[in-house]
């Protein structure tokens, strides 16, 4: 496709940045530009609506339960099942809140606050929380949009944050959408339960009146990926304190659930002693493009748009990892697709939402990652729709789009609040079960020409633990760039008997990692990690090739794994581990002469974005050599070779490759 010569957008105080050819010399000098001087103009919003989305996976175990509810507007009916309570409430035209804005930005909640009609009122163990007439109001002295919500006593139950808040509607809106809805110490000590502060319970969207516009806007102008030299290069990065809340980055437990027998899951709270469940958990993210292109950043079925022809917009996903008491490295769960529809640019004062622009930053509550699957638009969906190496999207037949009609279906992604979810069996997790076991968070962003995708992800360790009412908490560790396999070998100093190559194909990326143990007696373990990044061979309709109605018949990976061995070696002990906990979908393992051989059974490959761990015992020792992964859908070629450490006799292999 031909691209357009430049976004044509005016250039922000007159930045040329075709003369930055170097990544390094673009991301210096916006930074130093990042905040010019703005006209800051005083406004007053009023009136509009909110509406709470309760999370009663969190909300049942600790006995808060909604009560006596008025004035809530209708909601539209759908047929699929959710653990939020969805309350939509209007504003009272008589209180306002204050706030400044500038160059079509708001830039932060100054006062007043936004009152409402009707309300409900939460039970809980010994006590009420009376929110009927609750308000909206800016925290004093915070982050510049730290919002309470208070009754009418001036309480402050909830509070609000890492939120999207935006000028809309051609200026006559302000919207803060997305917004995760915490516990307050207030409300944790009422609940005798001062651990509880900050405890995210669900989410709020609230869209309110301008009394003005401003019409003036903050126009940026940057290359696309590819012209004059432009990289994109999106960073995810952690917050410790989120610019416009003031609260960190977290990785939250949601809800609790048991098999339905329907292929997903029933809400069903976990106990203070139940193994047998499966959590949910979910990340807020945060990101920072560090490169000199602008990132198309487009809602679904919103488009097309420059400078692809479609709605391209980057594709987020998480994993949850364990590294056990033997040193092996296994997945225990991966989420669907999270597809990103809007930035809000924070640092860089771009007006443009729909665009990320250099040394601009976004985020994404843990409540806008783990949307109610009732929400038209739901963002969430399987991976098998997407080319990451490409980083395109099949919306034609998708499950947003089921009949290609290039609109999203009502009815369409998530069908309840455990689908396309991070969910893990709570054995897994459980640290009585699970001795010596550390464990990971993952996430990343696929990005359409991204430069460097170890930028684009993200992980921390977590710990985890369960109080006496069954909800599980995560405490995430410090955060670090790339992907937990590279946490588990280091690929720059890998230590001796281990290895982490990269598998660079143009299909795609995936790391073969291995480390080895001296057992004693000649034994050696072997375990592998295969870690397919981006790697797929996709399978296009021939009626439907080409964006924005591309239709992605399969996005397929690895489907056998090939390791060899000396002829003479005695092999035991031999693992499989995939990231679910179904045994029939296990590869299967076969031994010849010369090799162990795992083959995928029909219908799960190793697919992009997962790890499978292989690991066996045998007595010879580590020596170089070449392993291959067979590719899962017919073409050329049929296999990839990477080299790793196999059992071998290093008579027969001595220069370690296989040559004699």
């Amino acid at each position: 496709m031909e691209r357009p010569e430049k976004l044509q957008i005016p250039k922000r105080r007159g930045r040329d940045w075709r003369r930055f050819l170097s990544l390094l010399a673009a991301i210096v000098f916006l930074h130093a530009h990042a905040n010019p001087s703005e006209s800051i103009q005083p406004r007053s919003s009023h009136g509009g609506s909110v509406t709470w989305h309760l999370n009663h996976g969190v909300l049942d175990p600790l006995g808060i339960r909604i009560d006596a509810v008025a004035n809530n507007l209708p909601q539209r009916d759908s047929r699929k099942k959710s653990s939020y309570q969805n309350l939509e409430f209007s504003a009272l035209d008589a209180d306002a809140l204050q706030l400044n804005i500038a160059n079509g930005l708001p830039r932060a909640l100054t006062g007043g606050q936004l009152s409402y009609q009707g309300g409900m009122t939460l039970q809980f163990p010994g006590g009420n929380a009376d929110l009927q007439a609750f308000a909206l109001r800016p925290r004093a002295a915070a982050a510049p949009f730290a919002l309470d919500i208070v009754d009418r006593q001036g309480h402050v139950w909830f509070v609000l944050g890492h939120g999207h808040y935006l000028i809309e509607d051609d200026g006559r809106s302000l919207a803060l959408r997305y917004m995760n809805v915490r516990l307050s110490a207030y409300f944790a000590q009422m609940l005798h339960r001062p651990e509880l502060n900050g405890l995210v319970v669900g989410g709020m969207d609230a869209i309110s009146k301008l009394a003005q516009t401003d019409s003036v806007q903050m126009a940026c102008s940057a290359p696309w990926p590819g012209q004059s030299g432009a990289q994109a290069n999106i960073k995810m990065v952690y917050q410790a304190s989120d610019a416009e809340s003031g609260q960190p980055d977290g990785i939250h437990f949601m809800r609790c659930g048991l098999p339905n027998g329907s292929g997903s899951y029933t809400l069903n709270s976990c106990t203070s002693t139940s193994t047998d469940h499966y959590a949910v958990f979910s990340p807020d993210t945060s990101l920072l493009n560090v490169g000199s292109a602008v990132v198309p950043w487009h809602k679904m079925f919103a488009g097309p748009f420059a400078p692809y022809g479609n709605d391209q917009h980057p594709f987020l996903i998480w994993n949850l990892y364990r590294i056990n008491a033997d040193g092996s490295l296994r997945q225990l769960a991966a989420s669907g697709v999270k597809h990103a529809f809007n930035t809000i640019n924070k640092t860089c004062g771009c007006s443009d939402s729909q665009n990320n622009y250099p040394t601009c930053e976004d985020s994404y509550s843990n409540y806008s990652n783990d949307i109610a699957a009732t929400e038209t638009p739901n963002y969430l969906g399987p991976r098998s729709e997407i080319i990451p190496a490409a980083g395109k999207f099949g919306r034609c037949q998708s499950v947003f789009d089921p009949n290609c009609l290039g609109t999203q279906n009502a009815n369409g992604g998530a069908q309840d609040d455990f689908q396309y979810r991070v969910v893990v069996p709570e054995r897994e997790i459980t640290a009585s079960l699970q001795p010596g076991a550390t464990f990971y968070f993952e996430y990343w962003y696929v990005v359409r020409d991204q430069v460097d995708i170890y930028n684009a992800m993200g992980y921390r360790p977590i710990s985890f633990s369960k109080n006496a009412q069954g909800l599980w908490t995560g405490s995430p560790g410090t955060f670090s760039n790339g992907p937990v396999i590279n946490a588990w070998v280091n690929p720059a100093a890998p230590a001796t008997g281990t290895m982490n190559p990269e598998l660079l194909t143009s299909e795609g990326r995936a790391r073969f990692a291995v480390t080895t143990t001296a057992l004693g007696a000649g034994l050696y373990r072997y375990n592998y990690a295969v870690m397919n990044l981006d790697f797929s061979r996709a399978v296009i309709d021939a009626a439907h090739p080409n964006e924005p109605n591309l239709h992605v018949l399969s996005s397929d990976g690895f489907s056998a794994l090939n390791i060899p061995i000396s002829s003479g070696a005695t092999i035991s002990n031999v693992l499989f581990d995939d990231a679910d906990d179904d045994a029939g979908n296990d590869w299967t393992v076969t031994q010849t002469a010369n090799a162990l051989h795992w083959q995928a059974p029909s219908g799960h490959p190793l697919n992009w974005g997962t790890l499978y761990h292989f690991a066996f015992t045998a007595n010879r020792a580590p020596l170089p050599a070449h392993s291959d992964l067979a590719v899962a859908t017919p073409g050329s070629p049929t296999s990839y070779s990477t080299i790793t450490l196999a059992p071998l006799d290093e008579v027969i292999f001595s220069d370690g490759f296989g040559t004699p």
